[in-house]
C-alpha cells in the first residue's frame, strides 16, 4: 500500500472514532441540567445528533474523506446505526428523569 492509501485509511479510523465518541461528549451537558424537563432536553439532543452527523458526513464527502462512490445500502446501514446510536444517548437522559423519582 501507498502512503496516501494509508493516510486516508487512518483519516477514516479517526472520522468512525469520532462517531462513536462524539454522541456521548456531546451528552454530559444535556445529562447535567436539570432546570429543563427531560423529555425536551432528550429530543433537543435528538435533534442535535442528527443534524451533527448529516453535516459532519457531508463536511467528510467535500473533503474527500468519504466516496461519494459508496455502497448504497452501507450508507444506509449507516446512517440508521448512527440514528440508534443517538437514540440510545436520548434514552439515557429520559431514565435520569426515571431514577430520579425512584
Amino acid at each position: 500500500m501507498n502512503k496516501t492509501k494509508i493516510l486516508r485509511i487512518i483519516k477514516f479510523g479517526i472520522y468512525l472514532l469520532l462517531g462513536f465518541i462524539m454522541p456521548y461528549l456531546i451528552l454530559v451537558p444535556f445529562y447535567v441540567i436539570t432546570t429543563i424537563e427531560t423529555f425536551y432536553l432528550a429530543a433537543i439532543y435528538l435533534t442535535i445528533g442528527c443534524f451533527l452527523h448529516f453535516g459532519v458526513r457531508k463536511l467528510a464527502r467535500k473533503i474527500g474523506l468519504i466516496n461519494k462512490e459508496k455502497i448504497a445500502w452501507l450508507e444506509t446501514f449507516l446512517s440508521i446505526f448512527a440514528f440508534a446510536y443517538w437514540l440510545s444517548g436520548s434514552f439515557l437522559i429520559l431514565m435520569k428523569n426515571y431514577s430520579m423519582n425512584t
